[in-house]
């Protein structure tokens, strides 16, 4: 039996959101721009800071009642000692979290107007460097993780995403070989869209595969996708998905699950050997709740998808997953994650609530506020 059954491979990252004075940097609202020099950063700074990156995964899938821990590269600092620390006081399993002499990777990260994302400032230290060491995989070995969240194919550059991406597509296969299940997952490379191309050789054998809309919009462009311009999202978000089909499961023989999502629908493509492929447009049924704060929407939506995974992992191999079902559950997961109150949304809600609410359905008026839905996680079932 493993110390784990979720693990979120990823880079660690203390995301900012205090004000910080980062000069010389033009950067666009919702997009990325990379600080070559480390902020300076007072210790009230750090301790204001939110645990970004694979934290944003692990705090709602420990919140949910599954063993959880975090695998990535810290610095030497106190912007590292405050990552480990809080991990520590959640219960996440810190196994996985090696020292180096690289800083730690920090966020800038201001809080847009009505929710949205603010242009990111992003110091890469630490994170841009792991790679899969034999000490890695002692590790691995030791916590036996039944599902595997690598986050953010593209910012290992001088690790995992060396050799055209080549080393992170031989770990995902050296992961499955202890019989784990492998999610990969990207960034949104505003500037950098040839940074997609070091995703590639990973989709040929990860299971679990999301983006969002986006992205895609970024790699229809640098993969030459034959959607027509004038397209709308949702159209290029199937003709991208039409393409992943094409391209990497040619020659698969386990179950995989592509999907696109975007705040009111996630469109999703499922392939089992005994079935073959579906394809579904899934509504969110959730989507009237405006995010108070979307930094870390996408990463808790997917780790809401692994755990429903997780629970029904014969379900996912068989091809009888319910995938609607297991939209709803990460849509959920995501939208408490992104109410304004973070971990603390999940109050003593655990798996079995979260499922319980989504059992039922398409709610029949549209939820105002997150009190009506922990009003609806309360009622019993007659």
């Amino acid at each position: 039996m493993g110390k784990v059954d979720f693990l979120c491979i990823s880079v660690l990252v203390d995301d900012v959101k205090e004000p910080v004075d980062i000069r010389k940097h033009d950067i666009k609202e919702g997009a990325l721009g990379v600080v070559h020099h480390k902020p300076r950063l007072s210790r009230k700074q750090i301790e204001s800071s939110h645990y970004g990156g694979a934290g944003n995964a692990v705090l709602p899938a420990n919140a949910l009642g599954v063993k959880t821990g975090v695998m990535g590269y810290i610095g030497d600092d106190y912007e590292g000692e405050f990552f480990v620390n809080g991990m520590k006081k959640y219960g996440i399993d810190t196994e996985g979290i090696i020292k180096t002499g690289w800083h730690t990777d920090v966020s800038i990260i201001p809080k847009g107007e009505g929710g949205k994302r603010g242009p990111i400032a992003f110091f890469e230290g630490a994170g841009r460097y792991f790679d899969m060491t034999e000490e890695i995989k002692d590790k691995l070995h030791s916590l036996k993780p039944k599902i595997v969240q690598i986050g953010y194919s593209g910012l290992f550059d001088r690790g995992a995403d060396r050799n055209e991406g080549k080393n992170l597509a031989e770990m995902i296969v050296w992961i499955k070989g202890i019989g784990s299940i492998v999610m990969v997952d990207t960034h949104t490379y505003t500037n950098k869209s040839e940074k997609y191309d070091l995703l590639k050789p990973s989709l040929y054998d990860a299971h679990l595969f999301m983006c969002s809309n986006d992205e895609v919009e970024l790699m229809n462009r640098r993969y030459e996708v034959d959607s027509a311009p004038q397209s709308d999202e949702i159209s290029k978000a199937y003709a991208f998905l039409e393409y992943l089909q094409r391209k990497f499961w040619k020659n698969a023989e386990d179950s995989r699950i592509f999907a696109v999502t975007s705040k009111d629908y996630v469109i999703i493509k499922y392939f089992s050997p005994p079935k073959g492929v579906i394809t579904r447009f899934i509504e969110n049924y959730y989507s009237s709740m405006k995010a108070v704060d979307a930094v870390g929407a996408g990463d808790s939506f997917r780790a809401g998808f692994n755990i429903y995974i997780l629970k029904n992992l014969n379900s996912f191999k068989s091809g009888n997953l319910k995938i609607e079902e297991a939209v709803q559950f990460a849509n959920l997961t995501a939208l408490l994650y992104i109410s304004g109150k973070g971990i603390v949304a999940f109050k003593n809600y655990k798996y079995g609530d979260l499922l319980r609410l989504v059992e039922r359905g398409k709610p029949p008026k549209p939820y105002c506020n997150i009190e009506e839905i922990y009003s609806d996680m309360d009622k019993k079932i007659n």
